[in-house]
């Protein structure tokens, strides 16, 4: 099945323009990894699918795609990117594109560098002490959209009860830490940053002291 990088890329700036508004540095470098990541997959392919970006209705999303395609087509890219210049929530940021581009600082080969050491350091999250750092600094609200695994929310929400009682609330449209702990334990935020990021429950597991609430997320 053909991976749709299109939508992938979309989906991607949104939550980065949501990151940035919530002041979530974790959340923002997360989500401009994984931008450069699908960008340069759709530059090596031609880039159309960044071209039919640049008329999106959404702000944040043709700003990113123009960034992006001022590696592949220059010409349309600056165009964008003038017109967003004009005004706007991103003027600032669109004028910053365009000189970085002009001035040589942004090119393929840079996309290319900094990819591959955001690859190295993605993969030193399993390193203790880089996922007790995400689970303190993973924001403290976040919306269902952002949450993975979202059919299973219910599930590691029970589980997470289990152990931590009333720690995780669930709202209209999104889902809160309330840890009973201030400040919060390690393992209160371990539990977050699971209910989050299930994915992780390896990595996580590593670092809880609670032994059977280690289990349950293995099993889960």
């Amino acid at each position: 099945m053909k991976i749709d990088k299109q939508a992938l890329f979309i989906k991607s700036a949104l939550r980065y323009e949501t990151a940035i508004k919530q002041f979530d540095s974790v959340g923002t470098k997360d989500c401009v990894f994984q931008m450069d990541r699908i960008a340069c997959e759709i530059i090596r392919e031609n880039g159309s699918e960044l071209c039919g970006l640049l008329k999106h209705e959404v702000s944040i999303v043709r700003l990113m795609a123009a960034c992006y395609m001022l590696l592949v087509d220059p010409d349309l890219a600056v165009e964008t990117l003038s017109e967003l210049g004009e005004g706007g929530d991103y003027c600032f940021e669109a004028s910053q594109a365009i000189e970085r581009w002009k001035e040589g600082v942004w090119t393929y080969e840079s996309l290319q560098r900094g990819l591959e050491c955001k690859c190295e350091d993605e993969r030193t999250l399993d390193e203790p002490i880089d996922v007790m750092k995400l689970a303190k600094e993973i924001n403290a609200k976040i919306p269902f959209s952002e949450i993975d695994d979202l059919t299973e929310m219910e599930v590691r929400l029970g589980v997470v009860n289990v152990f931590f009682q009333n720690i995780i609330g669930i709202n209209e449209g999104y889902a809160s830490f309330c840890p009973n702990d201030n400040p919060p334990s390690e393992d209160e935020c371990l539990a977050w940053l699971w209910f989050v990021r299930p994915a992780m429950a390896t990595q996580i597991s590593q670092k809880l002291n609670d032994a059977d609430f280690c289990v349950a997320i293995r099993n889960c």
